[in-house]
């Protein structure tokens, strides 16, 4: 996944995310420590009987707040490199990674 740098406009950040599946449970991963509510909302809507989401996988890249937490700030969103809405992005990419896998199994 793509996404723009806030502190440099000009300036893309790539994002590795993957999942994996043995069966009926599955894993996404991400490179970040996530709120407990982008793990939430990839579980609701994954396909799998029991989905689990990594954080801290394939490196780490700071905090990723959820989208409803940068209007208000915090210590996660001032020092996320991402800009708003790479949360609800990042969840969609996971979500169809995980569409993916089920449908080819």
């Amino acid at each position: 996944m793509r996404t723009l740098n806030r502190y440099n406009s000009e300036k893309t950040l790539d994002i590795p995310i993957s999942a994996i599946s043995f069966g009926d449970i599955a894993f996404a991963t991400v490179p970040f420590e996530q709120f407990d509510t982008n793990a939430q909302e990839v579980r609701a809507a994954s396909p799998f009987k029991m989905t689990f989401s990594c954080a801290y996988s394939n490196g780490h890249n700071g905090y990723l707040p959820t989208s409803e937490a940068y209007p208000h700030g915090c210590y996660e969103v001032y020092t996320c490199p991402f800009v708003y809405g790479t949360t609800d992005d990042l969840n969609a990419g996971s979500i169809g990674l995980l569409n993916q896998l089920a449908s080819a199994s």
